[in-house]
């Protein structure tokens, strides 16, 4: 597990040093800073220390989601549309939605609904749930949750910059379904 955060740490950071904007360049460092408490937390256990990765893994996710997006919405456009954007959302309270997973082009509506029902099972424990009130949590859950969501993540840098050796390395050596498949 923490081999593969700090392999994603280094993939993340190589990444925000080759991106040619200034906010992309923001996000993918945010996303490494998340994951760097991410792992920092990690070595504690118990019932709060889940509900902060479980929270941490869905900030990064919503960031991911934002980005493809953005990247979409964004592309042909002046970078100041989407400061812009991201202002007027932000004093909406609405910088992220899942119409940002929805509505994002070149993922397939299954990998979306998949992506979908992995947000939600990270909510379950976020959000006073059933799931965080009265079950038991142990590590395994998070830890399957992790994979999963590095897989996510993976796949959509993929989307965003394109293969890339240093991230189908880590799809393909640790088996993730959906950015592996990019890579072949």
């Amino acid at each position: 597990m923490i081999t593969l955060i700090r392999e994603v740490l280094k993939v993340l950071d190589e990444l925000s040093r080759s991106v040619e904007t200034e906010y992309e360049k923001k996000i993918l460092l945010i996303i490494k800073n998340i994951l760097e408490s991410y792992e920092k937390c990690y070595n504690c256990n118990n019932k709060i220390s889940i509900t902060i990765l479980s929270f941490l893994l869905k900030l990064c996710l919503e960031i991911a989601f934002q980005l493809k997006y953005f990247k979409d919405k964004f592309s042909n456009r002046p970078v100041e549309d989407f400061i812009r954007e991201l202002y007027k959302r932000s004093k909406k309270g609405s910088s992220f939605s899942i119409r940002m997973l929805t509505d994002s082009k070149n993922i397939p509506g299954k990998f979306k609904k998949d992506f979908l029902k992995t947000y939600l099972k990270i909510c379950e424990y976020v959000h006073p749930s059933y799931n965080l009130i009265f079950s038991n949590i142990d590590r395994s859950i998070i830890d399957n949750i992790f994979q999963r969501f590095v897989d996510i993540l993976l796949y959509i840098l993929l989307l965003c910059y394109g293969p890339r050796d240093d991230i189908c390395r880590i799809c393909l050596s640790n088996d993730l379904y959906y950015c592996s498949r990019r890579c072949k």
